[in-house]
């Protein structure tokens, strides 16, 4: 289920603030309901390596950050690096790597500041209320009760259950699944998130950050596909059960390992299911295309005006929107512009 691996390089930095979220992000009132659901909330940023993950584990040697130079003739240039927003303590080991290069840019570019965004409480209220039912109507109306119920287990067995979550639809029912299922199967962090350690880097070393998108983009992204889609993702990603952690500990090992090969067959798209319709399958398809494709072009537009503008800029996004015909790394090379896979020197 390729869709399940594509969440974590490439879907929402979203996915990466929902550990707790339901203690973190104040719930609008509705007929009643607290603010605030009564859950623990997470640790804020790394403080300590979490146990070894399930699954296969990393090369001792030095990670391979996957970067790739750009630069045109009397241009700027751009350092690309595809990132994972998910991890343990070996990502930290990838951003020693990466930091001499970071430190000589004049700016990190990401999908949006996720650091900041967490801490703005009114903002992030406001984005999830456009997912909770103002007409009266609960999640149980929205989804079958076969599927309600597992996604309901789920949840409780990854100590995110809340009576609270019902008030939402199935587009931040499907988020919160994948939460529910990468805390069950696989020992990887958001805290550990690529992105989240660069920003914190930058602000350590008053490195502007840029946002390519921002958060309400991709929340509206995600509230834009239809209950049918949503519900085909969560039952997707129960199906997918325990391989869900074995596959995400198997993409996390290659993105270290900088395994071009591997990561580009792996969020390439939806795997070949039998017991998916042409229906279904077309509903995934416009799905990849819009949060993959669609927001490539918007990215690659705002790295042309960076390379155009003279800047040294880190642009470092979800791995799949580097790879692939409508990646990153194809759309700046077809626009003319010298693009490079960067090896060395690190540090």
């Amino acid at each position: 289920m390729k869709r399940v691996l594509m969440a974590v390089t490439a879907l929402v930095l979203i996915i990466g603030l929902l550990t707790g979220c339901t203690a973190r992000l104040p719930l609008p009132e509705r007929d009643g309901a607290p603010t605030e659901a009564p859950t623990a909330a997470p640790t804020e940023k790394p403080t300590a390596a979490p146990t070894e993950p399930v699954g296969p584990t990393a090369p001792e040697a030095d990670p391979t950050p996957l970067m790739w130079k750009v630069t045109g003739e009397g241009k700027g240039t751009l350092y690309l690096l595809g990132t994972i927003h998910v991890g343990d303590e070996r990502t930290g080991r990838v951003l020693e790597r990466v930091k001499g290069v970071l430190s000589s840019c004049d700016a990190l570019a990401v999908e949006f500041d996720a650091v900041a965004y967490e801490a703005d409480t009114a903002r992030a209220t406001q984005d999830m209320a456009r997912f909770v039912y103002t007409d009266g109507s609960t999640v149980t109306d929205h989804m079958p009760p076969n599927l309600y119920k597992a996604a309901k287990l789920v949840l409780d067995r990854a100590g995110l259950g809340s009576p609270y979550l019902d008030l939402y639809n199935p587009a931040m029912w499907s988020l919160f699944v994948e939460q529910a299922a990468m805390q069950l199967y696989s020992t990887l962090q958001a805290d550990w998130g690529m992105d989240g350690l660069l920003i914190r880097a930058c602000y350590e070393r008053d490195i502007p950050v840029w946002d390519l998108e921002s958060p309400e983009l991709q929340y509206g992204l995600m509230n834009s596909f239809s209950d049918e889609l949503n519900c085909l993702m969560i039952r997707e990603t129960l199906k997918a059960g325990k391989d869900y952690g074995a596959q995400l500990d198997e993409m996390y090992a290659a993105w270290l390992s900088g395994d071009l090969e591997t990561l580009t067959e792996d969020t390439a798209g939806e795997e070949e299911d039998p017991e998916l319709t042409e229906h279904q399958i077309a509903l995934l398809e416009d799905y990849n295309k819009k949060m993959l494709d669609d927001r490539n072009a918007g990215m690659a537009e705002k790295a042309k005006v960076y390379l155009e503008e003279g800047r040294t800029v880190f642009l470092a996004v979800g791995a799949a929107h580097m790879l692939g015909e409508a990646g990153l790394v194809q759309l700046l090379t077809d626009a003319g512009y010298t693009v490079e896979r960067y090896t060395e020197p690190f540090n």
